[in-house]
């Protein structure tokens, strides 16, 4: 059985606005939401019940100041930890998604909140990076985790 499920707003005003058993009631019901709120990002998606859907998941590595130096495919688990390349604190978040401005924006919410909160510090014992095997390099190419240092603090799951 498929639903229709009607959405409005990005990122973190993202919000399901209806559950409709066809997609003609969806569409009735978008016509009306669009009369009432002045939203240009209403959708409809499309879901199979009871059948799981394969998710995506991009990682965001993210520094105290908002720069995103990493957007990868990943396979990982939902969350983000905390981590040191020895120079600073940085930031590594899952996000069940394959929008990549969508996994940076929900990112740069967690880093501010993180920030806001004065969680964001981490002390640890160094340890090899397991991204590079503490080489530096990822192939030719500076180690995206550590940045090339080779080292990393102990990471700090949550």
């Amino acid at each position: 059985m498929i639903v229709y499920i009607v959405t409005s707003g990005e990122y973190s005003s993202y919000r399901i606005e209806a559950v409709c058993s066809t997609k003609e009631k969806a569409q009735a019901y978008v016509k009306d939401l669009k009369w009432v709120k002045d939203d240009r990002s209403i959708d409809i998606e499309e879901w199979e019940v009871d059948i799981p859907r394969e998710e995506k998941a991009l990682e965001v590595g993210m520094t105290r100041d908002g720069e995103a130096y990493m957007v990868e495919r990943t396979l990982g688990q939902r969350g983000y930890k905390l981590f040191s390349n020895t120079e600073e604190v940085l930031l590594l978040n899952t996000v069940p998604t394959d929008d990549e401005e969508r996994a940076v924006k929900i990112t740069n919410e967690l880093r501010t909140k993180l920030i806001a909160l004065d969680q964001w510090h981490y002390e640890g014992e160094k340890v090899t990076c397991p991204s590079c095997g503490g080489k530096g390099l990822n192939g030719q190419e500076l180690c995206s985790v550590c940045k090339g240092f080779g080292k990393v603090l102990r990471e700090e799951a949550i």
